[in-house]
């Protein structure tokens, strides 16, 4: 779904194994709940969420979804000129609509789009600074969790239903294993999930910025293409929007067309219109997604499965772009046979980082008391 300023969305995401409630609000017979904001903050939009988090005597739930959302908005960021500007218009609609008669969410998690460093963060692709600490003392949080958006991604993948993803390669799972969240948007987001005491510990990073490694000539005349314009070529050069119309960009100069960039919805219109430079374009993306894809999950060992997500995988991987993307995955040398064992899932829920927060964000709520909480001066 594309990102709209102001756009209310219901509490039931395609896909999503969290319940809704009729009317967005809790019923009274309903067991014990904590409020939280979880919000999944990229370099172009916001998705932002209010959840009720259940309790029983462990904490959270380990047999349900652990939260249940209330309230959803859609925000871009371009409309805003700082992230609490942002979150003010957020609270406001949510007070608007009555969400907030009991008391404004306790805690807050923001998988955000860039590295987390403590109780800070600067988004990759946005001039924006984000202060946990500052963020709680303006909106009268108890705890703010800062995490990398894929982080949140990655622990949103226990939330997702069937309807949730897409099967581009069987393999074999091994739950006993780890498994590789990673996807290409505004840029490139990786991050792992290790087996860890009956779940799963995530692990983020910034494996986005790894080298491009080029897999055939055609690759290393674009890997010179790009080093002749300066910076270090990694594969978020390419795998990513911007990265998409400057693959075009090559194609097209090769051609003899020196036009200006394209942008990759065009790129993607211009090709099922039938333009063959376009066409091209999307066919390298996606077997350049699929190589890169493969080297993550020799990394990983991603036997419990790789989880393809991201705003641009759907749209580029229909049936036969999801073939080279899997012949590139699987296409590793003498490690071909490990790769074509590995469980390979397109993301489709396009709520997945925001779910991954809420998770976070119950995760936490779960390990306070739920005594009525103090506020913070």
């Amino acid at each position: 779904m594309n990102a709209t300023h102001g756009d209310a969305v219901g509490p039931a995401g395609s896909g999503s194994r969290a319940a809704a409630f009729d009317d967005g609000r809790v019923s009274a017979d309903a067991p014990a709940r904590d409020l939280v904001l979880a919000m999944d903050l990229g370099g172009t939009k916001a998705l932002s969420g209010v959840f009720h988090v259940r309790r029983d005597a462990a904490g959270v739930r380990s047999d349900a979804p652990c939260a249940e959302p209330v309230f959803e908005l859609r925000q871009r960021c371009d409309d805003h000129p700082d992230l609490v500007s942002l979150l003010d218009a957020f609270f406001a609609q949510a007070q608007a609509a009555g969400h907030f008669d009991a008391g404004r969410p306790a805690g807050a998690c923001i998988a955000l789009a860039g590295p987390v460093q403590g109780d800070r963060a600067r988004l990759t692709n946005r001039p924006w600074t984000v202060d946990a600490d500052a963020l709680r003392r303006r909106f009268g949080l108890d705890r703010v969790c800062l995490v990398n958006d894929f982080a949140g991604a990655a622990a949103g993948v226990e939330m997702l239903g069937p309807e949730g993803t897409r099967c581009l390669q069987a393999g074999v799972p091994d739950d006993r294993r780890p498994r590789a969240v990673l996807g290409p948007g505004t840029g490139l987001g990786v991050a792992l999930l290790v087996p860890q005491d009956g779940g799963w510990r995530v692990v983020p990073g910034e494996g986005g910025h790894m080298g491009f490694a080029p897999r055939s000539p055609l690759e290393v005349e674009l890997w010179r293409f790009l080093f002749g314009r300066g910076a270090r070529v990694d594969a978020e050069r390419l795998l990513c929007g911007p990265g998409l119309s400057a693959l075009d960009a090559f194609l097209r100069g090769r051609a003899g067309d020196d036009a200006p960039l394209r942008t990759p919805e065009t790129i993607s219109a211009r090709a099922a219109a039938g333009e063959a430079c376009a066409g091209e374009a999307l066919d390298l993306f996606a077997a350049m997604l699929g190589a890169f894809a493969g080297d993550v999950a020799l990394l990983a060992g991603a036997q419990g499965g790789v989880y393809v997500a991201g705003g641009m995988a759907p749209r580029v991987l229909d049936a036969r772009r999801s073939d080279l993307f899997v012949t590139a995955f699987r296409d590793k040398g003498g490690h071909a046979a490990m790769t074509a064992q590995m469980p390979v899932h397109l993301v489709l829920d396009a709520r997945l980082g925001l779910l991954g927060a809420a998770r976070m964000a119950a995760d936490e709520a779960a390990r306070q008391p739920s005594a009525d909480r103090s506020a913070d001066g």
